[in-house]
Order: structure tokens, then C-alpha cells, then sequence
């Protein structure tokens, strides 16, 4: 009987053994397979987020090279801008100062007769003074210049006109006139010393010249003017 029972005890202990052997395999086996499906899924996840950079990559150099041509466009347009509003404030000086008439030979024959003589500091008269204190269109002038003191307590004035015609020649002379009254209104009872050279005013035709002085100077101006090469 105790052979019976040993040999029945052996043989539980080695089924025992086998299926423990068989349920290690089986897990085993498993734990191979969970770990190749989750080596799988690492490396298919690892694929498609280099294919989302790489398509982030591309979206920005196409971005910026779609900013770099806007700028390289932009550019000229800017340039363009600039030499235009250069020329406008161009034309606007010159306007402001002789408006349609070159000014350059009346201007060349005011530095002749008054070269060399003491004068207060002076500017030229602007176009929009100019037509309201003289009243001279410019269609009568072919160039003309008027130079007045920067201060305003002298009354020195000299203009240059450069006539077309005699038609012209008429208005210049109207204009002094009317220019002549404003300025005796003005310093008749300011300063009695400018208000007498005001008076004294000369006024001379030579050619297509006409010259308007009122300065202590003005016979020296007068006679450098009538010996000027016209």
C-alpha cells in the first residue's frame, strides 16, 4: 500500500510540474506578444509624429518665404513714395518763392546793382506776399525778384522786375504804386526816418527791366543799375 501511494503522489507532482511548465509558456508567449503589439504601436506613433514635424517644417519656410517676397515687393512701392513726396516738397519751394517765373536773371541783376553796397539783412519776398502786396500777375513778368529787410524796422526794399511786354511794364507800375501806398500807411506813423525813404521811393524803365528802390543807398543803385550789361 505504500508503494501504491508514493507512485500515485509522483505521478500528481510531475502532472503538477507540466502544467505549470505549459501555463509559464502560454504567459510567456503572451507577454511576447504584448510586447511586440505595444513595440508597434511606439514605432507607428514614432512615424507619424516625424511626419507631423517634417509638415510643420515645410508650412513654416513656405510662411516665411512668402513674407520675404511680400517684403522684396513692398520695397520699390516705398521707394517710389519717397521720390514723389521729395518732388512735390520741390515744386511747392520753388512756387513759394517766384511761382511760375524764373527768377534767375532778375535775381542776377539785383546782386549787380547791389554788390558792394551796406545793406540791412534781407529775403526774398514769398509768391503769396508778392500777389497780395504788388498785385502783379506773373503772366506780365518773364523774371522778378523783390528783396525786403528780415527786421522789420527798415523800410528798404528793391525789386527787380523782367517785363514781357509793355502791357507788362503797365502792370509792374501799378503794383509799385499800390505797394508805395500800403508802405507809407505803414510807417507814417511808425518811423519817421523810413517813412522819408518810403517817400524818396525811385522808380526806373531800362529795356525790359523795371527797378523799385526805396533805400539811403538808392542813388547808388539807380546808377549801378543804368550802367548794367542788360
Amino acid at each position: 500500500m505504500n508503494r501504491k501511494f508514493l507512485a500515485v503522489m509522483m505521478a500528481m507532482v510531475l502532472s503538477g510540474s507540466i502544467l505549470t511548465g505549459c501555463g509559464a509558456s502560454n504567459k510567456n508567449a503572451a507577454a511576447s506578444e504584448e510586447v511586440e503589439v505595444v513595440i508597434g504601436e511606439t514605432t507607428e506613433d514614432t512615424g507619424e509624429s516625424e511626419k507631423v514635424e517634417v509638415v510643420e517644417e515645410e508650412t513654416t519656410n513656405e510662411e516665411t518665404s512668402t513674407e520675404i517676397e511680400e517684403t522684396v515687393e513692398t520695397k520699390p512701392e516705398d521707394k517710389e513714395e519717397i521720390v514723389e513726396s521729395t518732388e512735390t516738397e520741390s515744386v511747392t519751394d520753388d512756387e513759394g518763392v517766384y511761382g511760375e517765373v524764373d527768377p534767375s536773371v532778375a535775381q542776377e541783376m539785383l546782386f549787380v546793382i547791389t554788390d558792394g553796397i551796406d545793406l540791412p539783412a534781407r529775403a526774398n519776398m514769398d509768391t503769396a506776399m508778392f500777389k497780395d502786396t504788388y498785385g502783379i500777375t506773373t503772366n506780365h513778368l518773364s523774371s522778378y525778384v523783390v528783396s525786403t529787410p528780415m527786421m522789420n524796422v527798415h523800410a528798404t526794399e528793391i525789386a527787380v522786375f523782367e517785363v514781357v511786354d509793355e502791357a507788362g511794364r503797365k502792370a509792374v507800375k501799378a503794383g509799385i504804386e499800390k505797394r508805395v501806398k500800403a508802405l507809407k500807411a505803414q510807417w507814417e506813423t511808425y518811423l519817421p526816418a523810413q517813412y522819408e525813404l518810403v517817400k524818396n521811393y525811385k522808380v526806373v524803365d531800362r529795356g525790359n527791366y523795371v527797378l523799385f528802390v526805396i533805400s539811403d543807398a538808392a542813388d547808388t543803385i539807380v546808377n549801378k543799375f543804368n550802367t548794367a550789361d542788360l
